[in-house]
């Protein structure tokens, strides 16, 4: 018969072991997070009143793969888009959606991809809070609180 005290190092000695083996085999140290991230989500409003305003953010992706089916926000209608060149000129074309890799940064930002808002109202102002409503394909929704900011304003423009 076994004593509390022997099962007790054996239980301590087998999980040193898993740890260790966990940490040089990278699992541990080089794990991607669990969750999908957006992080410094922002809307740049347009220079002029009436036209488009712009989303910028980083979506990191979480342990497994996924895809970002859509962005919505109940004060205007959201497309998501990507800056390509064509013919000599840069255009923007819309995109459907947007695979996600496990465990890697996607930029949303000026000259690249990025969200276009459409319909937003004059009222919003540099400093309010809106909210986006990111839709994935496995991960489902998830609410992002952005900042509005002055079309004028690099200080974010590059993240």
């Amino acid at each position: 018969m076994t004593s509390t005290k022997n099962l007790g190092a054996i239980a301590v000695a087998v999980a040193v072991l898993l740890l260790g083996a966990a940490l040089v085999t990278g699992r541990l140290a080089h794990s991607a997070p669990a969750k999908i991230a957006i992080i410094g989500a922002l809307v740049r409003l347009p220079v002029v009143p009436g036209r488009p305003a712009a989303g910028h953010f980083i979506l990191n992706g979480g342990a497994k793969p996924d895809r970002l089916l859509s962005v919505a926000a109940p004060i205007a209608r959201i497309e998501m888009h990507k800056t390509v060149m064509a013919n000599g000129a840069m255009r923007m074309t819309p995109m459907e959606m947007v695979d996600v890799p496990a465990g890697k940064a996607i930029r949303f930002k000026p000259g690249g991809k990025h969200l276009m808002l459409f319909g937003l109202p004059a009222s919003v102002k540099p400093g309010d809070e809106l909210t986006l409503t990111f839709t994935f394909e496995k991960a489902g929704a998830i609410p992002v609180t952005a900042v509005a900011q002055s079309a004028t304003d690099d200080s974010h423009a590059h993240h």
